[in-house]
């Protein structure tokens, strides 16, 4: 059985900062394409917005949410 130790949090911690900072995450620059990335189940939703610049990929922003039964 695994357990969720202190050393694990930490981990997550560090890792979800890194993912909404530069050089991860970047502001929006409008003269280059916008690329959406959407990931949808019955239950979830969560999207990228990113742009291409040469060979690179960066994000601008991460969004999710969960949805209401209809």
């Amino acid at each position: 059985m695994l357990m969720w130790a202190p050393q694990c949090q930490n981990a997550f911690n560090v890792l979800k900062d890194a993912l909404v900072k530069a050089p991860i995450l970047v502001r929006l620059v409008f003269i280059i394409t916008f690329i959406l990335d959407v990931n949808q189940s019955i239950k979830e939703m969560g999207v990228v917005l990113s742009q291409k610049e040469r060979r690179f990929e960066w994000v601008v922003t991460y969004a999710s949410e969960v949805l209401s039964p209809i």
